[in-house]
């Protein structure tokens, strides 16, 4: 365990602005990882699937040429219900996070808990406002899919290139910008290599460096990354690693490698499982607009 890398862990969430990035390295097992939804969807619009062609563009081939076959099909995969909990995932849950953000598509991470009550939003509901809430937030920045009574043809979701574009050049970019402006963010279960986003920290940067000249007391947000690695890589895997690592980095975002034995990603747990440990009962942390506040008051 590396104690260093929990003070860190600690010492963003301490200072009560902090958000979780919840990635697809802590869905459920039960769910297709990333690659494997792609070539499901390819195999059921008869679309030929190719590696070497981005996931987001055949997506888009597929919602092109079946778009009630590629709707139905994601509705099949991620409405059923699992009823396994990923240890990592109760814990994180019960950490002072301020809210958490999600990518994924369904809701399997929240554990079943009496102690913390959350308020879920979905894409495209992400109002601002509700981060005042007194509920610990959850946001599905790129929809849910779930079996939930409600009309499934209002269940949206991004997956292709074209709800990329839409989304993230209108509701999710805003939602997304002003996170990265104004709150720290710790990445779990993410390689964060969806270009939209990176170029929504971009972006946001710019912005914290032009509020620093008006209001040189900003607390810069601070961002972390848990960054799995598999103890064993080729030569082309390694350097496609060194690539991601040094973008992250160069977007402000500390990246700290988490060698791991197996796609389980069991080190994840057990790193959530000691910082629980060493810290007391659940408390949600006041809402914090400090920075906010001096930017009114200038």
């Amino acid at each position: 365990m590396d104690d260093i890398l929990v003070e860190k862990i600690n010492e963003i969430i301490d200072r009560g602005n902090c958000f979780s990035w919840l990635g697809a390295g802590l869905s459920n097992r039960n769910y297709p990882k990333w690659d494997e939804l792609i070539k499901e969807l390819c195999r059921e619009c008869h679309v030929e699937y190719s590696k070497s062609v981005k996931p987001e563009v055949l997506a888009e081939s597929c919602k092109k040429n079946n778009k009630i076959v590629y709707n139905q099909k994601m509705r099949a995969i991620f409405k059923k219900k699992c009823f396994t909990y990923r240890r990592a995932c109760s814990n994180l849950l019960h950490l002072p996070f301020c809210g958490h953000i999600t990518t994924n598509y369904e809701v399997s991470f929240i554990t079943p808990t009496t102690e913390v009550q959350f308020e879920i939003y979905r894409y495209p509901y992400l109002p601002l406002k509700t981060l005042e809430i007194k509920n610990i937030p959850i946001y599905f920045v790129h929809g849910l899919i779930q079996d939930d009574g409600s009309d499934e043809e209002n269940q949206m979701f991004v997956l292709a290139s074209s709800e990329y574009e839409y989304a993230y050049s209108g509701v999710v970019g805003d939602f997304l910008r002003n996170i990265f402006t104004f709150r720290d963010v710790i990445f779990i279960g993410s390689s964060l290599n969806e270009s939209k986003v990176m170029k929504v920290i971009e972006t946001s940067n710019n912005y914290i460096d032009d509020i620093l000249k008006i209001v040189p007391h900003f607390k810069k947000p601070k961002r972390l990354m848990l960054l799995t690695e598999a103890r064993i890589i080729d030569d082309s895997e390694k350097y496609k690693s060194e690539c991601l690592k040094n973008e992250l980095k160069k977007l402000g975002i500390d990246v700290n490698v988490i060698e791991v034995a197996s796609e389980e990603c069991s080190e994840i747990d057990e790193i959530f499982e000691n910082i629980c440990n060493k810290r007391t009962i659940f408390k949600k942390p006041a809402y914090n607009p400090s920075n906010l506040e001096d930017l009114k008051n200038e």
